[in-house]
């Protein structure tokens, strides 16, 4: 099962919005590719962590050992 939220400011938008979101993952293999695309998070953290420009501080070091 897919869930997803967004607000908005007027119910004719929240309707248009969600019309148009019901098309977009009833095309085949439209929620393959949403579940492809969300990774976990470790791999996040470790991209970051290989990737960030800055040294990490004493905390963020401790707090990865």
């Amino acid at each position: 099962m897919h869930s997803e939220a967004q607000t908005f400011g007027r119910q004719l938008a929240a309707k248009a919005w969600l019309k148009k979101r019901e098309t977009e993952l009833a095309e085949p293999g439209a929620l393959e590719q949403l579940k492809a695309a969300d990774p976990f998070l470790a791999d996040v953290i470790d991209e970051y962590i290989t990737t960030s420009l800055k040294a990490m501080g004493k905390t963020k070091a401790n707090a990865n050992a």
